[in-house]
């Protein structure tokens, strides 16, 4: 049996736990919940908040545990995360200050991202799925697939982990000019779901990257995103944005993302 690492960062948060419950239940996981203190203790109110998000899952017939560890989140997640299947964790444009510095990071950089979000990107071995305050059932993924080892990659570990127990059919898209390689790349997409039971559509339509994933699974019905995670460092993200960084500052769907 795999496990789940659901990270808790916004108590009034309620859908994020969501998230982790649905794949905890659905592929027969355990989870781990987890809280990082990063600047002061927790109240009483609040570790009682926690306290209740663990009941809601024992609730729910899972297997479930709470940590609640001191240190920087980034890193204390991607520690916890090593051995784990999946990383649950919200991403939150705007947020209270909690006494965290998260307020202040995040209106620091130039494209709205959470530091939190790129540095588990960057740095973690396993999936994460990002969500953003929206409740979504994720069953009908849009794929973002162009043919590389990394979204390969997270193709493979997307069907692994959801495939026909979460999802049964979706779409695979190519971003980039109609020529026979894209195709191909398209054929190989859905070769590779068949595989786990899944059927893919395909679409190839040029243009702008985060643009096209987005509006795409808005235009197709789509309440999932599966795709690579390019995450640029300090000196690139000032002249240019990934494809991953424009999907997650658009997206109000959750990401899959690896």
């Amino acid at each position: 049996m795999g496990k789940i690492l659901l990270s808790i960062d916004d108590l009034e948060d309620s859908t994020t736990p969501e998230y982790g419950f649905l794949i905890a239940r659905k592929c027969a996981m355990e989870l781990e919940i987890l809280f990082v203190e990063e600047q002061r203790e927790l109240r009483d109110d609040e570790m009682a908040q926690l306290h209740q998000i663990l009941e809601r899952a024992k609730k729910e017939g899972l297997t479930a545990t709470l940590s609640v560890v001191r240190g920087r989140p980034a890193k204390e997640i991607v520690r916890k995360a090593a051995n784990l299947a999946l990383v649950v964790l919200h991403h939150r444009h705007q947020v209270e200050d909690l006494g965290s510095g998260l307020l202040r990071d995040i209106q620091d950089e130039p494209d709205g991202l959470s530091p939190l979000i790129k540095d588990v990107l960057r740095q973690a071995a396993v999936p994460s799925l990002v969500t953003f305050g929206m409740r979504s059932a994720m069953r009908r993924p849009l794929i973002a697939f162009n043919g590389s080892r990394k979204s390969e990659r997270i193709l493979k570990a997307g069907l692994q982990l959801m495939g026909q127990r979460v999802f049964r059919r979706g779409i695979a898209l190519y971003v980039g000019p109609e020529s026979p390689e894209a195709r191909e790349i398209l054929r190989r997409a859905r070769t590779i779901a068949r595989e786990h039971h899944v059927d893919l559509e395909t679409r190839l339509i040029d243009g702008d990257p985060g643009a096209v994933i987005v509006d795409q699974a808005e235009a197709n019905g789509c309440d999932l995103i599966v795709m690579g995670a390019y995450i640029r460092g300090l000196l690139s993200r000032a002249l240019t944005t990934s494809a991953t960084e424009s999907v997650l500052s658009r997206s109000l769907q959750p990401i899959l993302l690896g």
